[in-house]
């Protein structure tokens, strides 16, 4: 999915494979975001760095006030 104004914004959900069968999520926890390195049409791609890359450990989480969660 990506948002365009100028520089195409990307985000995709980190997702594992789940059983054969079962439902996706309700939401996602966590996203991987780049800038000018998707294409949202058909065929969708997602090329933000590299996908098995073991170093890459960085999150951010936002909370409301009343703590819940945002992305």
């Amino acid at each position: 999915m990506a948002y365009k104004d100028g520089h195409s914004y990307c985000v995709a959900p980190i997702v594992t494979p789940g059983p054969p069968g079962v439902a996706p999520p309700a939401f996602y926890e966590f996203w991987a975001v780049g800038m000018d390195c998707c294409n949202p049409f058909e065929p969708k791609v997602f090329m933000c760095g590299e996908p098995n890359d073991d170093e890459v450990r960085t999150r951010k989480r936002k909370k409301e006030n009343n703590g819940n969660s945002l992305l």
